[in-house]
Order: C-alpha cells, then structure tokens, then sequence
C-alpha cells in the first residue's frame, strides 16, 4: 500500500532532517529518523522508506546503513517477509545520552589543555574564551550522568 505523508508528518520529518544536518549529519539520515520515529507500524521496508520520503534507493541504502552503525536504528526480520525492515533502536536514546557525554567530556578536557598551554606561553593573557569553555564543559560534564540516570530510571516506569 503507497504511503504519503500527511503535511504534518512531513514537516516534522523535515525538521529532524534539518536538525541532524545542523549537527553535521546528513539530512536523509534525519529524515529517515524522522519517519521511524512517527510512522506506524514502527519499523518499515527499504522499499517503503524510498516511497514515503521520496529519496533514490541509494540515499536509504547508505544513510540506513550509517543509522544502523551509529545504533540508532535496527535491522529487523518479520516472520513470513523475506525484506529487511527497519526501526528505531530500543536504546537509542541512551545511546545518544552516552555519545554527547562523552563528546563533552572530551571538550573539557580540551579546554583544560588549552588553558595550560596559553597560561605557559604567555602567563600575562586572559584566557577567558577557554575558562568559559572548561566551564562550561565542565558542568555539562557533572550533571550529564545524573540525566542519562533520570531517563534511565524513567524508562523503566
């Protein structure tokens, strides 16, 4: 059965597309994200993923394929259909909790760095911009596990 988009599917498809990309990802795998996240039933064919977004069999063939690698989407097998299917990862969003932490841990420690290298090459300047980034960073650093725990405890209720 052909699927459209209604215009708010649409819309809502196209806004995760655009916030990957404003995260540096490509905005089909967004897109792609996107209808998984709202299509029913939750998990969908290659086929059905080219005909409901539009896009050639090449873009859901790599940009699935970069999903499924980032754990955010899953392959999956329906009894009785010989095509791969595909779905939100269960974990998904752990998974993303996961990655940013660490990704900010990294960007302190950076700033760390980056202030002990200014501070010995000129003991005089005024690192503010990498004070604030350690800052920053280090904040984000402390309360990031107590939030990956809040959604953890919330996802078993």
């Amino acid at each position: 059965m052909p699927t459209t988009l209604s215009d708010e599917e649409a819309q809502f498809v196209d806004d995760i597309g655009h916030i990957l990309e404003d995260h540096g990802r490509p905005r089909i795998a967004g897109r792609i994200l996107g209808w998984l996240l709202v299509c029913e039933p939750p998990h969908q064919s290659f086929d059905e993923l080219v005909e409901a977004l539009g896009v050639s069999k090449g873009s859901v063939s790599s940009m699935t394929r970069l999903l499924v690698d980032g754990g955010l989407v899953e392959r999956v097998a329906l009894p009785g259909d010989r095509r791969t299917h595909f779905r939100m990862a269960p974990d998904a969003w752990s998974r993303v909790l996961s990655w940013t932490t660490d990704r900010v841990r990294r960007m302190h420690g950076a700033a760390e760095r980056g202030l002990a290298l200014v501070q010995e090459r000129s003991p005089e300047a005024d690192p503010w911009r990498l004070r604030e980034m350690r800052d920053l960073y280090g904040i984000a650093a402390r309360q990031l596990p107590e939030v990956a725990e809040a959604f953890e405890n919330a996802r078993r209720c």
